[in-house]
């Protein structure tokens, strides 16, 4: 029943969003909220359990750029883009996730309705033991990650995507190079 009402809600924030005023092309915002444990309660796509999802909640800031310069156009959107994690499983032991991001990103339109994300990010972690290792002790660090994405526009305001990342982490332990597989579904609002 109350994922029932969820979906209610959602539709009914959807429809109220595009009532609201237009969207300045130039400069505008967007928070994106990851919806793969909700997706994962209506479409069960496996009886595994979910896994830790490396990203809750992200922010864009979206805005043209005013001069040109060598590799740079004017005109050319620019993105800010900043991503918090904090995420637990409960089972035997109580495992917590923490990560957090900030970077760039630049969207290649592909259609209307699809496009292509590209993006550099400055990344923080801190992930349970055993995440990649057979070690006793949290993988924690800092590092640089390459992102790829997919996203899809539903309207003007309203889009899903995915992303894959390629990480290169120092920390604990020393070096890691990693691919994070696209396991994210989130959901991005435009204001």
């Amino acid at each position: 029943m109350i994922k029932k009402i969820l979906v209610l809600i959602f539709v009914f924030f959807s429809i109220s969003l595009v009532a609201q005023k237009p969207l300045d092309p130039e400069r505008y915002k967007e928070y994106g909220f990851n919806m793969t444990g909700m997706i994962a309660n209506f479409v069960p796509f496996n009886s595994t359990k979910l896994g830790l999802q490396r990203y809750a909640f992200s922010y864009k800031y979206t805005r043209k750029r005013k001069k040109s310069t060598k590799r740079k156009k004017e005109g050319e959107l620019r993105t800010l883009r900043i991503g918090i994690g904090i995420d637990g499983l409960f089972d035997n032991n109580n495992i917590f996730n923490y990560n957090v991001r900030i970077g760039n990103e630049k969207k290649h339109i592909l259609s209307k309705s699809w496009s292509y994300i590209s993006a550099n990010d400055f990344i923080m972690f801190v992930e349970p033991s055993g995440t990649f290792f057979d070690e006793d002790i949290p993988n924690l660090g800092i590092g640089y990650a390459r992102g790829y994405g997919i996203e899809y526009h539903i309207n003007d305001r309203i889009s899903i995507y995915t992303e894959t990342a390629l990480m290169v982490n120092v920390g604990f332990p020393p070096v890691q190079v990693r691919i994070v597989p696209p396991t994210s579904v989130f959901l991005n609002v435009k204001l």
